[in-house]
């Protein structure tokens, strides 16, 4: 059985196995060690379908995911991110001139 801390906290500090009264600091502590194995875990960032290649600790996924450029919402296509070579040899042909797209173009476009 998993208890969380921030739970007991805010409710009754009882045993959920006895229901003996727990005091903080005493009965109540953290697990140092699952904390340290659970930072030492890589995970792939859920936007790796996407494009991105982050592998990082289950205690950053929440800030990487807030800023990663492949997350939801952003509009454009990352069929090329990071792949200058990618880019040049399936678009920039002669035939494109990259600074004249604009915005509407490229969410419009269709690799």
């Amino acid at each position: 059985m998993v208890i969380n801390l921030h739970q007991i906290r805010r409710e009754e500090t009882r045993c959920p196995i006895d229901s003996q009264h727990l005091e903080e600091g005493k009965d109540i502590f953290r697990d140092r060690y699952t904390s340290r194995e659970i930072s030492q875990e890589r995970i792939h960032c859920p936007h790796k379908n996407r494009g991105c290649s982050v592998l990082l600790s289950p205690l950053k996924l929440q800030s990487h995911t807030m800023e990663c450029v492949f997350k939801d919402g952003v509009q454009e296509n990352h069929a090329y991110h990071n792949n200058i070579d990618g880019h040049v040899d399936n678009t920039a042909d002669g035939k494109y001139n990259c600074s004249t797209f604009t915005d509407s173009d490229i969410n419009n476009c269709s690799l």
